[in-house]
């Protein structure tokens, strides 16, 4: 008997021992593997914090403001006294408030200010505008009101806090007598603690050279010499706190080295603020551009931060990029560029596009808020060279105002992993695997793992359909001649269906398995009327699809290879 004690005991801590492993490694691999950016910022949503004022929402349809807000939700504030407030959760000495205002009647936008209070005591007033919001008509859209269809109704105001934000402190953002606009559309506010990096040893200044802050002076002419003369001995050009304005053209680089003090402290702004790459080695630390965008225009690289061609060993890291056209847009004979720990925000079209052959290149733990097209792409245009193994790994995006989360247009090898995307707006999935716009045909293996996407998806009528949160689209060529793996990902709330397949032309070697759907507006997979080829579908879960699972309405065209484990279909 007390034989028989002792083995029941040791075998009870024996499991008790490889159950805890197991739990410990379960929870290991899943917090390293969540999906999203980490980034340095805590953020609030407007509906979660306290308030006096209506919370609007939550709506899908196109063209409402609910529908451009982040969860589909904001407080509006409009008479005197209306407030939202929050608890801080750690302490900070900066704010980014996402907000909208109306434009006037020129569509130029309006100024206004708004009071900022901390534990119940006014710090400052905050300086808003709606300049950089508002577009009209239709693609690419206008800045005349008349045209009406008037949307990308928010934009954002990021500055240092009077004093420094203690944790616990509570956070308030108020109309006072003083603030005269007619209404404030906050969706949400960013708290983070910040502090200014020191120059490298070898550093050249830029005001060394000429550059002035803040007089609106152009310093390209400064900027110009400082990376000629760091090229010369060997240097790295230094962007010391302040904001550099460049105007007249962007700056050509190629193998130098330009770091600043820090995105919220040194910042190059002006119409022509950004760099064309046309060499090796161009590499990019620690700043923002900042820019006065307020038009689409497809024929100017001069509007994006960064254009041109990377060569190989390019690099960009901790770049703020606001108010431009396009973040970063890569040409050919990009090799092995590295984008990481950016923001980008409040563009007029892509946040990132590798273009033309751009290979073997990267963006990771970035975050990407409001592009005016694809937050992410990587586009192989059929007259051009196929690009070769990109990867989007671990970013979040939020709200997209038009097209997609994250976009593949042909090539070879490409990745898209451990990413969070949400609240696509108009035009797009949250995740788009398509041959639209004359690729180059796909080829290797494309794989598409451990993403989540949250209420993704369009239900409006720009497009004349709904996509689903993850859309593959065979569009203008075939999709047969690469092995394609949607694998691991969460789908939330998509806003129509959980995953669509599209046509005309053929989809193959598909591997549909291991997702989770769970809720969403129509369908849990729709394969539209116009689809053709095959999916092996297996372990894909399907709940809370208010139409029902499935459904198929290409019929024998489309073939739904149905493996182990689905449920909910």
């Amino acid at each position: 008997m007390n034989k028989k004690s002792g083995y029941t005991t040791k075998s009870l801590l024996i499991c008790f021992i490889a159950l805890a492993i197991v739990i410990f490694n379960f929870s290991f691999n899943h917090k390293s593997h969540a999906a999203g950016a980490t980034l340095p910022y805590l953020e609030y949503e407007a509906e979660d914090g306290v308030t006096n004022a209506v919370v609007h929402g939550p709506s899908t349809k196109y063209l409402s403001w609910e529908a451009e807000a982040s969860g589909r939700k904001y407080v509006c504030l409009d008479s005197a006294g209306h407030y939202v407030q929050w608890k801080a959760k750690k302490a900070a000495n900066t704010m980014v408030i996402r907000y909208s205002l109306p434009d006037s009647d020129a569509g130029q936008g309006i100024t206004g200010t708004l009071s900022l209070y901390v534990n119940g005591e006014f710090w400052q007033k905050v300086s808003l505008t709606s300049k950089y919001a508002w577009v009209y008509g239709d693609y690419p859209w206008t800045k005349i009101p008349s045209a009406g269809n008037g949307h990308k109704v928010f934009d954002e105001a990021d500055f240092f806090t009077a004093r420094d934000i203690p944790a616990g402190a509570e956070v308030k953002l108020q109309i006072d007598a003083d603030d005269t606009a007619p209404y404030y559309l906050i969706d949400l506010i960013d708290l983070e603690q910040v502090s200014e990096l020191k120059p490298p040893a070898d550093a050249l200044s830029i005001t060394s050279f000429g550059a002035t802050s803040g007089d609106g002076t152009d310093d390209r002419k400064a900027i110009i010499d400082t990376i000629n003369a760091a090229k010369e001995q060997g240097k790295t050009v230094w962007i010391p706190p302040g904001e550099f304005n460049v105007n007249f053209a962007q700056i050509n680089v190629n193998d130098v080295t330009i770091r600043g003090a820090g995105m919220w402290y040194s910042k190059l702004t002006g119409s022509k603020a950004g760099f064309n790459l046309s060499g090796d080695n161009c590499r990019f630390y620690n700043f923002a551009i900042i820019g006065t965008t307020t038009v689409r225009n497809d024929h100017s690289a001069a509007d994006n931060a960064f254009a041109g061609s990377g060569g190989k060993g390019s690099y960009i890291e901790g770049v703020w990029v606001e108010h431009k056209k396009c973040a970063v847009w890569m040409a050919g004979n990009t090799d092995g560029l590295q984008i990481t720990k950016c923001r980008f925000r409040n563009l007029m079209a892509d946040g990132v596009n590798f273009c033309n052959g751009t290979s073997n290149s990267s963006v990771t733990n970035t975050q990407i808020r409001y592009s005016g097209d694809d937050a992410l792409a990587t586009w192989s245009p059929g007259d051009g060279p196929g690009g070769d193994g990109n990867v989007f790994d671990s970013n979040t995006i939020q709200l997209p105002w038009l097209a997609n989360g994250i976009a593949l247009y042909g090539g070879s090898n490409h990745s898209v992993t451990n990413n969070l995307v949400y609240d696509t707006v108009t035009g797009g999935a949250g995740i788009y695997i398509s041959s639209n716009f004359k690729p180059v045909p796909y080829s290797g293996k494309l794989t598409v793992s451990g993403n989540t996407l949250i209420r993704c998806g369009s239900n409006e009528t720009y497009l004349g359909y709904a996509p689903g949160a993850i859309w593959i689209n065979a569009y203008d060529s075939d999709m047969t001649d690469m092995t394609l793996a949607v694998t691991g990902n969460t789908i939330q709330d998509a806003t129509q269906s959980g995953i669509s397949i599209e046509g005309p032309k053929a989809l193959g070697n598909t591997t549909i398995s291991n997702n989770t759907i769970e809720g969403a507006g129509g369908y849990g997979i729709w394969i539209t009327k116009d689809a053709a080829g095959n999916a092996a579908f297996e372990k894909v879960n399907v709940s809370g699809a208010a139409l029902g699972g499935i459904l198929n309405d290409a019929g024998a065209n489309f073939e739904v290879q149905k493996g182990k484990a689905n449920t909910g279909w």
